[in-house]
């Protein structure tokens, strides 16, 4: 595999187990793709785990995660030095402060809305 880096100083990747199908997560994944042509998407813990591990720790990866899996793979990888910012994309911010707040990397700082409402920033 090689470096999420080579052409990008900094790399996302992108933790989600809900539809990807849906269009919420389709326009999602077109603006995170304005910020990384490079993007990886990635549905289960383990392979997202994976990837971001086999990044030379020179790397610099910013993770966003649904909370729910967030909860699981941020205790795993928040200490990596690949690991630059943590965003946790989430419907329910207050519970998913009670696990985030233990860590210094976590942001809630990503807001995506649907094409409709025109809406997205992502602050990198």
């Amino acid at each position: 595999m090689s470096s999420l880096t080579e052409a990008l100083p900094l790399a996302i990747i992108w933790l989600d187990g809900s539809d990807d199908s849906s269009e919420e997560h389709i326009f999602v994944r077109e603006q995170l793709t304005t910020v990384d042509e490079q993007l990886q998407v990635f549905s289960r813990v383990q392979e997202c785990e994976n990837c971001i591990r086999s990044q030379p720790p020179s790397a610099a990866i910013s993770l966003i995660v649904s909370g729910s899996l967030g909860k699981i793979l941020v205790p795993l990888v928040v200490h990596l030095p690949q690991i630059k910012d943590i965003y946790v994309y989430c419907q329910n911010q207050e519970l998913h402060k009670v696990w985030a707040d233990e860590h210094n990397k976590v942001r809630f700082h990503l807001l995506v809305r649907s094409r409709k409402e025109h809406a997205c920033t992502l602050d990198f």
